[in-house]
């Protein structure tokens, strides 16, 4: 084995020091791609979140509508599901 000297690994630590002081144009570029793409996925989580968000809502007043509608027309509801139910497993 080689004894290094204390002037080669002060050599060494330096071109070191010169090599992490320096950085790779890769490196960079990958980085801007890397927070180009975060941002990215941020705003397509917020458009998922009001996505969401629209869809319970509209959900919601569907539903209200929906129950509304048949306690307006009471009984008839009742009497025609099988009818529309029978419709459903004929076209399966």
């Amino acid at each position: 084995m080689a004894t290094l000297t204390q002037s080669s690994v002060s050599s060494e630590v330096t071109d070191i020091d010169k090599c992490s002081d320096e950085v790779d144009p890769r490196v960079q570029i990958e980085l801007e791609r890397l927070n180009t793409a975060t941002d990215d996925i941020n705003k397509l989580e917020v458009d998922l979140d009001e996505s969401r968000a629209a869809f319970r809502q509209l959900l919601c007043e569907s539903t209200v509508r929906i129950d509304g509608l048949a306690k307006k027309l009471g009984a008839c509801v009742e009497k025609a599901r099988p009818y529309y139910e029978a419709r459903m497993k004929a076209k399966e």
